[in-house]
């Protein structure tokens, strides 16, 4: 794999896709791809809101010491940002589960787009018509933030090649 990558965007990761690299790519046998996408993260190309390692913390698994190692991926969000947050559940009230006690990051995975202009990474699709719970592209659409839903196409944007 090389890079030509110049980093012109940044990028904001769900805890979806990394679950979905992490299954799709792992580590012993794409190793390349975990390096480059490490160098991006210490470039602060590629980031992750900390809402988004305390739902992987949840699962205990490889991925979860993978984000320990890597704790520079994940950035405190400001007090306006979980203003917007709010603001974004309270508009969107079935983008999170309620009845669930467990952390959910994607209020504040698009809230920081929008504020910090970067892009969500989500391997999530948009609801069905007949779902009533939303998904983080249904929201980024009406909200007007930037995303991706797709490894290839993110692959691309980095100029990755295998």
């Amino acid at each position: 794999m090389r890079t030509l990558f110049t980093p012109e965007r940044i990028y904001c990761f769900d805890s979806s896709v990394l679950m979905q690299i992490a299954e799709d790519y792992p580590p012993d046998i794409f190793p390349t791809l975990w390096s480059q996408l490490e160098e991006l993260i210490k470039k602060g190309v590629v980031h992750s809101v900390h809402e988004v390692l305390a739902e992987i913390e949840a699962g205990n698994d490889d991925l979860c010491d993978w984000a320990k190692r890597n704790s520079g991926l994940f950035i405190s969000l400001e007090l306006h940002h979980q203003q917007r947050a709010q603001e974004i559940v309270v508009a969107h009230p079935t983008l999170v589960d309620a009845s669930r006690q467990t952390p959910q990051a994607d209020p504040f995975i698009i809230a920081h787009s929008l504020i910090d202009g970067c892009v969500v990474v989500t391997k999530e699709n948009a609801a069905q018509p007949n779902q009533k719970r939303k998904k983080i592209p249904d929201v980024c659409a009406k909200e007007g933030a930037e995303y991706i839903n797709d490894l290839n196409t993110l692959f691309r944007e980095f100029h990755w090649s295998f």
